[in-house]
């Protein structure tokens, strides 16, 4: 199974499909060029996490992310998401008028929150975490909002390179507090640009 990322002018995607990466780039004049080259896909699980590839629950389509916080999990239990070399995803690109992202989310209860952490895959020391709340048992399209960070963590910083993308199913409560293996289901990692001509 490979996965996909799609870069163009309104957005950029993660998600399951069978023809490897996807890159659609707004070129200088000449219209969208498409470029497809496959990479398998990798989740890797961390701090209590198991994480794998599989059809999407009702409701969804295709492949997607299966991330379960085991009741061994710690609170910052996760798994990254990446398609490339050093666990990278492509350059997220953000500027003054577009910070935010969203995905899509099968989550097992509402009011569960979602940490997504962004980084450099060359530079640990560049980051950025947000937090969106589940609002609903089953799918949804929750909204990351990179102009508001976490407290305590970093900024976000438009001259580093955001790269590598990880996600943190009920942040802040372990396995053990929860009482419970807990299931989720991610899919669609899509930026949201700045509205066309401003305004």
């Amino acid at each position: 199974i490979s996965s996909s990322i799609e870069l163009h002018q309104r957005s950029v995607f993660f998600f399951q499909a069978k023809d490897g990466i996807r890159v659609l780039v707004r070129s200088r004049g000449l219209g969208d060029v498409n470029k497809r080259r496959a990479l398998p896909n990798k989740l890797t699980a961390s701090g209590g996490t198991t994480s794998s590839i599989v059809t999407a629950p009702a409701g969804g389509t295709g492949k997607v992310a299966q991330v379960v916080k085991t009741v061994a999990a710690e609170l910052w239990a996760g798994t990254t998401m990446s398609t490339g070399a050093n666990d990278a995803i492509a350059t997220v690109p953000f500027t003054d008028a577009a910070k935010t992202m969203t995905m899509r989310v099968h989550a097992p209860a509402a009011g569960l929150p979602i940490r997504l952490k962004l980084e450099d895959a060359a530079d640990n020391t560049h980051t950025v975490e947000t937090e969106a709340m589940t609002t609903a048992t089953g799918w949804q399209t929750l909204t990351f909002d990179f102009a508001n960070p976490v407290p305590g963590t970093a900024a976000l910083n438009l001259a580093f390179t955001y790269n590598k993308s990880s996600v943190f199913p009920n942040f802040g409560k372990t396995g053990a507090q929860i009482g419970a293996d807990s299931t989720y289901f991610f899919a669609h990692l899509t930026f949201v640009p700045a509205p066309a001509g401003g305004g």
